[in-house]
């Protein structure tokens, strides 16, 4: 898994100069750092999906240590800014897609929220106010603080919170890298050469 250091995984995104992150601490903002693994990693391990490197490694065949890329949820960055540095050095990796979302205009709830808290003009009281998060600890200072508190609450909470932030925003849409995959962009990974798993 290439991750941040807390163990989370990394979105890959080339935004714009005049675009902000959502979550800045779970985003490579630029394909550098996968190329600086890439580079760093690559001469000392055997690269191959999760399964194949599962595979290997209880057949006792791998002569060098074992490599595998893994890249959650099927937001279109993987596929528009990971897989090409992954063909530039012949890395196959794993994409673990959530079939429900892969190919609708819905985005996952933590993307929602996380662009919502952005874009929200409400005060951090009001934001502590909000259902599902004043039952839930301390008000949240920033969107990862609105993200732990929403995952202590219901799903319906948890909508209701999402939708009073997004009513009291600016209306910007996400943007076009957090969109969700279409089934054909999972075929090409497929047809790339790479894993396909549910996530």
């Amino acid at each position: 898994l290439v991750g941040a250091a807390d163990g989370s995984a990394w979105a890959v995104v080339d935004p714009g100069p005049d675009d902000e992150v959502h979550l800045d601490r779970l985003v490579a903002s630029a394909p550098g750092p996968i190329r600086w693994i890439l580079a760093t990693l690559t001469p000392h391990f055997d690269t191959a999906s999760v399964s194949e490197c599962v595979r290997r490694r209880q057949r006792g065949s791998a002569e060098r240590p074992l490599l595998a890329l893994s890249f959650d949820d099927g937001q279109w960055d993987n596929l528009a800014y990971a897989a090409p540095i992954l063909a530039e050095f012949g890395v196959p990796a794993t994409f673990y897609l959530p079939t429900d979302f892969i190919g609708s205009d819905d985005l996952l709830w933590h993307d929602c929220a996380a662009f919502a808290w952005r874009n929200s003009s409400l005060s951090t009281q009001q934001r502590a106010s909000l259902p599902g998060i004043r039952d839930h600890g301390a008000a949240p200072s920033d969107a990862y603080g609105f993200l732990r508190a929403l995952k202590a609450a219901s799903p319906e909470q948890r909508s209701e919170a999402i939708a009073s932030l997004q009513s009291s925003g600016t209306g910007e849409p996400a943007p076009p890298w957090a969109r969700l995959m279409s089934w054909n962009e999972a075929r090409a990974l497929r047809t790339a050469g790479h894993e396909i798993g549910s996530h």
